[in-house]
């Protein structure tokens, strides 16, 4: 199996809007079949590639132009071709560190940067400025470029910060498990399950980064795009690990202390799936695959955590909200190719943007659908 790890949201959003203005190459196969867990990590199998951007009449793409004092032609791009010309560009690494030099003792500033620029130690100087922030230690965590001792710390400290944050217990205990604490990890797990707070502060880091990206003088829209493009998802991948380091150990218990954490992951996969695990339609589809991979040690006929359904009955249930997700992203795809109306309308694209930030890549593009139904 492929191994590849996503770390910024826009590897995720296949089936979003920001991939339709950012690149001329989309895929029209089922992507809800080919997302998967490897080693840990989230993985979306490679596609056929088609064009999403519809060809439309020359006078929708033609560029706005006057004649110079040569008489040589001045273009100036319509809106789309200019959002499409800022997401490819990066915010200047200069500019940036120019603008946080004015905002030396600002954590939030120091942790954009740090995330916009890849840098860790701007992560670690933000968690130094103001250790008793959970966002922080949140994206600390998630930051790829700290080492497993730096996780454990961070997670350790979240979980210390908001013990009632369920995914803060999820995330120390797979750090346990790791440095070889079981017992702990195991009891941390069992009192998180019954936590009701899910905490990804997602829409913090959206809000952090696009008030960054609007102060070095991105455009609205840009800068809304390229937040969602810089928000990561670490603990999808972590507790799909935890899970698999969990049905591991089970094999070498006795069969009444196997059949106790085979329910505990069991419940775990349907713990996260049960949360909007994160904004786009990928990752709702990983965390259905977490979901799968924590029943794939119980048998069809087994009664399952979920209110005593049988397993078969919570896969057949897991396949059916798949289905529902890739029917959506068919049509939302289709509309676009059909019609251009999401990749050419910058006002629609804004629309759409702000209802992905509120209510997630799904309900938007169902939105989308309707809204498009309305207008014709």
């Amino acid at each position: 199996m492929k191994t590849k790890i996503l770390t910024h949201l826009l590897t995720l959003v296949m089936g979003g809007i920001i991939f339709m203005i950012w690149s001329e190459q989309s895929s029209k196969q089922n992507l809800a079949e080919n997302i998967e867990f490897v080693d840990g990590a989230v993985s979306v199998q490679s596609k056929h590639k088609q064009s999403v951007l519809t060809e439309p009449d020359f006078e929708e793409t033609q560029n706005v132009s006057v004649a110079d004092g040569n008489n040589q032609p001045i273009e100036y791009p319509i809106e789309k071709d200019r959002i499409h010309e800022e997401l490819k560009e990066s915010v200047p690494e200069d500019k940036l560190h120019r603008w946080l030099e004015q905002r030396q003792e600002d954590p939030e500033a120091n942790a954009v940067v740090g995330m916009l620029l890849n840098d860790p130690l701007l992560i670690r100087n933000a968690i130094e400025l103001d250790p008793d922030n959970p966002h922080l230690q949140y994206l600390g965590f998630g930051f790829g470029e700290l080492n497993q001792a730096e996780k454990l710390i961070h997670a350790e400290r979240l979980y210390s910060l908001n013990a009632e944050n369920s995914l803060a217990g999820f995330l120390y205990a797979s750090q346990l498990l790791k440095a070889g604490d079981h017992d702990s990890a195991i009891e941390i797990l069992r009192d998180s399950l019954s936590k009701r707070d899910f905490e990804t502060y997602n829409n913090k880091t959206i809000l952090m980064i696009r008030d960054a990206l609007l102060e070095n003088g991105a455009s609205p829209i840009t800068a809304k795009l390229k937040a969602i493009q810089g928000m990561s998802l670490p603990h999808l991948g972590e507790i799909s690990s935890m899970v698999d380091n969990l049905n591991k150990m089970s094999e070498t218990l006795p069969l009444l202390e196997q059949a106790y954490l085979r329910k505990l992951t069991a419940a775990t996969g349907m713990r996260i799936a049960d949360e909007p695990s994160g904004l786009t339609n990928v990752s709702q589809l990983s965390s259905l695959a977490l979901e799968e991979k924590s029943l794939k040690s119980l048998e069809d006929d087994e009664v399952s955590p979920y209110d005593g359904l049988l397993v078969r009955e919570v896969r057949k249930q897991i396949d059916r909200q798949r289905n529902g997700i890739d029917k959506v992203m068919k049509e939302f795809f289709d509309l676009n190719w059909d019609s251009g109306v999401i990749s050419e309308d910058p006002v629609f694209q804004s629309q759409f943007i702000d209802r992905f930030m509120l209510f997630g890549e799904l309900e938007a593009q169902k939105w989308a659908l309707q809204n498009f139904e309305r207008k014709k």
